[in-house]
């Protein structure tokens, strides 16, 4: 009868053991779960609050670059910082902002000058405006005639 003793005492501290390990499992998946959830609602958050702030900011860039654009237009008739006659600068906005024919308007064009304007703290020329840049100071810069017949 002992050994028949010992093998349900085994059998039963077995059972309550794997009862405790399974309490402990359910207790950490719950866990888990919860902290899962609560990080995703920390991010959420995150979101929510970051965005007021991200689309501010992207409003604050994208006035601040609509009104260097509508200023570029008007530098040519501020004679205090435009160092050309307004009458020789002819506006294209893109790829560079001016192209000046100075002198042109006297009647005598002592030289072309491509003018780009920045306006604000940070600003620097854009890939395609130092490509046109290096082209000239490279002197690759070509006159021609295009004839067209209709």
């Amino acid at each position: 009868m002992n050994l028949l003793n010992l093998l349900i005492f085994c059998l039963i501290f077995t059972l309550i053991t794997i009862a405790f390990l399974f309490v402990i499992i359910l207790k950490y998946k719950n866990e888990k779960d919860f902290l899962q959830n609560k990080m995703a609602l920390e991010l959420e958050k995150w979101k929510f609050e970051s965005e007021k702030d991200i689309r501010q900011d992207a409003l604050k860039k994208s006035k601040a670059v609509l009104s260097g654009q509508i200023s570029e237009h008007f530098v040519p008739f501020r004679r205090d910082i435009f160092p050309y006659n307004a009458k020789d600068s002819k506006f294209l906005g893109m790829p560079i902002d001016f192209i000046v024919f100075d002198g042109l308007t006297n009647g005598k064009l002592e030289k072309i000058i491509f003018l780009e304007i920045k306006t604000g703290e940070n600003a620097i020329l854009s890939s395609r405006e130092k490509q046109i840049r290096d082209c000239i100071n490279a002197k690759n810069v070509e006159f021609k005639i295009l004839k067209v017949s209709y």
